[in-house]
């Protein structure tokens, strides 16, 4: 369907809402964009979302959810909202952020969850890199499809030593598996 005609309503507006979107923090900036992208859309609240999180990048590259620490999460979910923008000017920032994930990931190829593990996982095939081929994301002969395999639990993904699987786990970890055999040339989120 057309996000934009979803019987008489056009879902995507609401994203227009700076105050509404920015009132939910960077993480709702960053899926604003997201989405944006995701449907083709271009966004007048872009340029006030992309330089909010500029605001929220570290020196070193990471970018935090609340000013304080810096975040595998958001700085994975930042990299793919701004690679899917596709603005050169936020090239510097999803270099910096980039490096810095490199910096965070586990001996095991993982980033201690399977959420963070997937995010980073989606940002690189939103950057059109195979994530499976990445040389820099490989730790001790392991690779991020090792890292998020580290958290597999029956027919599901657990968060972290769970023994069940857990729904969101299970969720992103898919994504991050359909990201995984795209390899490298298609994007997971565009249709």
């Amino acid at each position: 369907m057309d996000p934009s005609s979803v019987e008489g309503y056009d879902l995507l507006a609401q994203l227009e809402d700076k105050d509404a979107v920015r009132e939910q923090g960077i993480n709702a900036e960053i899926w604003a964009l997201t989405a944006a992208a995701a449907c083709a859309r271009d966004l007048e609240a872009a340029g006030v979302y992309r330089a909010d999180i500029r605001a929220m990048q570290g020196r070193d590259g990471g970018i935090t959810y609340d000013g304080t620490r810096q975040d595998v999460d958001i700085t994975a979910m930042a990299v793919q909202a701004l690679a899917l923008s596709g603005k050169e000017e936020d090239e510097d920032l999803i270099i910096a952020a980039r490096g810095w994930l490199t910096g965070q990931q586990g001996a095991d190829g993982s980033y201690g969850n399977a959420e963070s593990t997937a995010q980073v996982i989606l940002a690189l095939n939103c950057l059109g890199e195979d994530p499976a081929a990445a040389e820099d994301f490989v730790r001790d002969g392991r690779t991020l499809a090792d890292g998020l395999m580290v958290y597999r639990a029956g027919d599901g993904f657990r968060h972290q030593d769970e023994e069940e699987a857990d729904g969101m786990a299970t969720e992103q970890s898919q994504c991050a598996l359909d990201a995984l055999m795209m390899g490298s040339g298609e994007r997971f989120y565009i249709p």
